[in-house]
C-alpha cells in the first residue's frame, strides 16, 4: 500500500520484483494527478498517477503499477 503524495489517500501499489523502492516513486490519487512528468493508470471508475523520482524507478516503470485485478490503460505525460 502506498499513499497519495498530496492528501495521503491509500493507493494499492505493486513495485515489480522489488526492483524499485517506495522512496523512488510518488503516487497520486485521481484528484491530485499532476499535469507533467507522471504516468497515469486509468481503469473503470479510477485513475492513479505514478511519478518516478530516480533513474532506477524510471527504468522499471513498466513493472511499477497499481495493484488491481482489472484492465487499465496507461498514459505517459
Amino acid at each position: 500500500m502506498d499513499s497519495c503524495k498530496v492528501c495521503g489517500k491509500d493507493i494499492p501499489m505493486h513495485l515489480g520484483d522489488w526492483s524499485t523502492k517506495r522512496h523512488e516513486i510518488e503516487c497520486f490519487c485521481d484528484e491530485h494527478i499532476p499535469d507533467t512528468n507522471v504516468r497515469v493508470f486509468v481503469g473503470e471508475g479510477w485513475r492513479v498517477g505514478i511519478r518516478a523520482l530516480t533513474e532506477n524507478a524510471a527504468h522499471y516503470k513498466d513493472m511499477n503499477m497499481p495493484n488491481v485485478e482489472e484492465e487499465y490503460t496507461i498514459e505517459d505525460r
